[in-house]
């Protein structure tokens, strides 16, 4: 059997010096990555590997390294910023891509609808045109247009929303603080046999007006990248 040998130079230095690692045989020995004593480091490698093995067609091991990339070791300094997200996106496209290359379309569609109907993490998708459009195509595999309007409708206005006001926040010299409102925030939706998380938390406000409502919430979905992919017509 073959020996798949992968030099991935990475232009990061350390002690004056860049890092090189090779690759043999599809894996990362553990101990290499924990020398890189860089988690960012070591997700570009698993991401550089996963798109090696994407283009040799072997698609479930890229998948595996797509995912490393996010969870075995992802940066946990990189737990906000857009830079992290913009890049996360970029990676669940290109795992949808390998379960659509398998055949397996309704895995590619479950690995991105959390997130491009998130009101939270949609806005990378309008500035990702082609993972969005990816995404469309898979849905129209399996449904027509209408069909896929009806299902996406249908989640949207039964979603789940809980809200319970607290107390209004005031300071020790009994001055109320500028976010002074807040209220405990649960809502999410099911769509094509996935949860989608849409507030879970305490979220503050200058006015109580400004706290979320169901009506508000609505409104935010359907202003989703992937609401507006099929119903902006």
């Amino acid at each position: 059997m073959r020996l798949v040998i992968i030099f991935l130079l990475l232009l990061f230095s350390f002690g004056g010096h860049s890092q090189t690692i090779l690759v043999s045989d599809g894996a990362i020995p553990a101990e290499w990555l924990a020398k890189l004593n860089n988690p960012y480091l070591a997700t570009e490698a698993c991401e550089k590997l996963a798109d090696y093995y994407q283009e040799q067609k072997q698609f479930r091991k890229a998948i595996a390294y797509y995912d490393s990339a996010d969870t075995k070791y992802r940066n946990p300094a990189e737990w906000c910023g857009n830079g992290y997200y913009a890049r996360f996106i970029r990676r669940l496209g290109k795992i949808a891509h390998c379960y659509d290359q398998l055949g397996e379309t309704d895995s590619a569609i479950k690995s991105i609808t959390p997130y491009i109907f998130s009101p939270h993490f949609s806005r990378y998708f309008f500035q990702d045109e082609e993972w969005s459009a990816q995404y469309k195509e898979y849905i129209l595999k399996k449904y027509s247009m209408a069909e896929a309007r009806a299902i996406i409708e249908k989640a949207v206005t039964t979603l789940s929303f809980k809200r319970k006001d607290e107390k209004k926040r005031y300071d020790k010299r009994g001055k109320a603080y500028a976010f002074c409102y807040s209220a405990t925030i649960r809502s999410s939706m099911t769509l094509l046999g996935t949860f989608i998380e849409l507030n879970d938390g305490v979220i503050f406000a200058r006015r109580r007006r400004d706290l979320p409502t169901i009506e508000t919430t609505l409104e935010d979905v359907r202003l989703t990248r992937g609401y507006r992919l099929f119903f902006d017509q």
